[in-house]
């Protein structure tokens, strides 16, 4: 229980914080602050702590293949903001870009392992 109240409080906080980070030091710092491995960190430590380091061996390779499902996810929201300004619309279709990419980099490349 208190792993998960402290992967809440720190990737709340930094959710809230980009709104500030954004109109102070402009929106690419903000959205370099997307992609802090906090989470990351914090849950490869307690894969760790419970299952070893063969456990985080695993997951960290199926992260490094997650980096293509968020890469979808980023292009995908760039590309349909970019041509319709509509970031409800970028973030559903974002979404399920990464849903697709996670189905196939799972089946065809993680399934096996």
């Amino acid at each position: 229980m208190l792993a998960f109240l402290l992967r809440f409080v720190i990737a709340g906080s930094i959710i809230a914080l980009l709104p500030i980070v954004a109109n102070r030091f402009g929106p690419s710092v903000a959205g370099l602050m997307l992609l802090i491995p906090a989470i990351t960190l914090i849950g490869y430590a307690f894969l760790g702590a419970e299952g070893g380091s063969a456990v985080v061996q695993q997951a960290s390779l199926a992260s490094i293949w997650g980096i293509i499902t968020v890469g979808a996810f980023i292009g995908t929201v760039y590309l349909v903001v970019r041509s319709t300004g509509g970031v409800a619309l970028a973030l559903s279709l974002g979404f399920a870009a990464w849903i697709i990419m996670t189905f196939i980099i799972y089946w065809f490349a993680l399934r096996a392992s």
